[in-house]
Order: structure tokens, then C-alpha cells, then sequence
């Protein structure tokens, strides 16, 4: 499937809806247990269709020990390296859209990942917060620090 197909926004929305709801997990990716922010962008985006690189999930090759901005980097340049992902340029005024995966800087030692649902919801999971899909508003939009569209 390409995100370009017609179906493919109800098949993304579907897969992230499944996640709705399960606990922040680090380095795990179990539905209804729990799930990393990297962990759920890469499950729902392969859920949805996208043929994407192997990536070793739930922990990418890594362990705990590393730090999770480290792991979210080079899960990032994996996907682009891997020519599934390119990066786009477009920080200022975004033209998000469903299937694209969002970096946030959240404070000055963490970022975060999502996978946009549409071109203003994302699905987010956070230690304090389980998965849910929520608006990509303002807030959000300041702190974006890179945007990857599926190639």
C-alpha cells in the first residue's frame, strides 16, 4: 500500500485506533501492555500497509541502557537510509499528512515520535500518558524538529 491510495487514511486510522489506550513501555511493543513511542509509530504504520524496513522491534537492536533520544536518532536515520522514509524540509509550515512520522523536541534531553493519523492528529504514547490519538496543534507544530514522509 502507498500512502498516496485512497484507503490508505481509514486503514491508518483503524490501526492506530487499536492501539488507543495502551501504557507507555519502554523498548516494548505489546497491544493492551504496553509500547514505546518508536515502537507504536513502526507498528502502526507497518499495520497499515507500508512495506518498511526490518528494524529488530521491539528494541531495534538496543538496550536500555542506551538513551532513548539515541535510539529514536538512529531508528530515524535507519528509515532513511533505508530510502523508506525521506526527510523533508518544511519544519516552519508543515504539510503533514497521514503516515508521515513527526519529531518533537519536548524538552532539552527528550524527544518524541509520532505517526500523524491525518493532517492534524497524531497517535502518541508518552511515560505519563498511554497511546491516544490527539491534534497536532500549535504546541506541537513549535516543537516539531523533523518530518519524514514514506517514500
Amino acid at each position: 500500500m502507498k500512502t498516496t491510495d485512497p484507503e490508505f487514511e481509514s486503514t491508518l486510522r483503524a490501526a492506530a485506533e487499536k492501539w488507543v489506550g495502551t501504557s507507555f513501555r519502554r523498548l516494548h511493543c505489546e497491544m493492551n501492555v504496553g509500547v514505546d513511542c518508536a515502537n507504536i509509530t513502526y507498528a502502526v504504520l507497518s499495520d497499515s500497509g507500508l512495506q518498511l524496513p526490518e528494524m529488530r522491534a521491539p528494541t531495534f537492536g538496543k538496550t536500555v541502557d542506551q538513551s532513548f533520544d539515541n535510539i529514536i536518532s538512529e531508528f530515524l536515520a535507519d528509515f532513511v537510509k533505508s530510502e523508506a522514509f525521506t526527510i523533508l524540509d518544511d519544519l516552519d509550515n508543515p504539510d503533514i499528512r497521514p503516515g508521515d512520522i513527526l519529531l518533537f523536541r519536548v524538552t532539552k534531553a527528550m524527544q518524541h515520535l509520532t505517526a500523524a493519523v491525518s493532517a492534524t492528529e497524531q497517535l502518541s504514547v508518552w511515560p505519563s500518558r498511554p497511546a491516544a490519538i490527539i491534534a497536532i496543534d500549535a504546541k506541537w507544530r513549535r516543537r516539531l524538529i523533523g518530518h519524514y514522509r514514506y517514500a
